[in-house]
């Protein structure tokens, strides 16, 4: 999941999330995707249609 967001900037929720032939695999994207959420890599974005997008966060070194 996340080696597709280094590719791409802003990806649709629904076309990383979900698997259409497989809902234990659905869920468990979501699952992935809620540490990548928790640990800061990726943020979850509502654009004014509504629809939901995921992007990745730019690692930040501090020294």
């Amino acid at each position: 999941m996340f080696q597709i967001l280094r590719k791409k900037k802003r990806v649709k929720l629904e076309n990383i999330i979900l698997n259409r032939t497989s809902f234990a695999q659905s869920i468990e994207n979501l699952f992935a995707l809620s540490f990548l959420v928790k640990d800061g890599r990726v943020v979850i974005d509502v654009d004014e249609n509504g629809a939901h997008f995921l992007s990745k966060i730019p690692l930040r070194i501090f020294c």
